[in-house]
């Protein structure tokens, strides 16, 4: 499921809260969470730019989506004022999904103005898919869009915590911006 063969990262950032990777590409994004160290340590990173996938090509690609690959990884991604966006033609995917780990997602820019941002073809795409009953996901700010499903899903049980956000569906299909099968705080 995921690719691996993308290893660049920022040389001179560490991942840390003080020092956190600064990304401004989908596929570096994409790598520096699923090489977060299965340690239990944190691994901190932060929006350069906005990263876009899907965006020129019309990528057909099942597997566009950004995630933790075990239930000791521990990400906190600062969208810092910038938007994920994933515009692939995929049968099944979300622009974050998640089926174990730790993910908080905060937005530290002044008004929040970052978001992530499912624009895919199909139906039934959040922009934050959560699968797994050893998950945890935490939403600090940040817009959360998606135009053909729930803005945020989540299933089999994992933890949820909202401490502030917009959620958003725009799809046709009766979607609810936020789906939950789970605990809720």
């Amino acid at each position: 499921y995921y690719r691996v063969g993308f290893t660049a990262m920022a040389s001179a950032d560490s991942g840390t809260e003080d020092n956190p990777y600064v990304v401004t590409d989908y596929e570096e994004l994409r790598n520096l969470m699923i090489t977060a160290p299965i340690d239990g340590s944190t691994r901190y990173i932060k929006l350069g730019a906005d990263v876009v996938y899907g965006a020129n090509s019309g990528e057909n690609d099942n597997n566009s989506y950004i995630g933790l690959k075990a239930d000791t990884q521990n990400v906190v991604l600062d969208l810092n004022g910038h938007t994920i966006t994933n515009k692939a033609n995929a049968t099944y995917s979300a622009v974050i999904y998640m089926t174990t780990g730790s993910l908080t997602i905060k937005d530290s820019s002044p008004g929040g103005t970052g978001g992530v941002y499912c624009e895919m073809t199909g139906n039934d795409k959040s922009a934050v898919h959560v699968s797994g009953s050893i998950t945890k996901l935490t939403i600090d700010g940040g817009t959360y869009k998606s135009n053909v499903g729930s803005a945020i899903r989540v299933d089999g049980g994992a933890e949820t915590v909202i401490n502030g956000g917009t959620f958003r569906t725009t799809g046709e299909q009766h979607y609810c911006a936020l789906f939950y099968r789970g605990p809720v705080t």
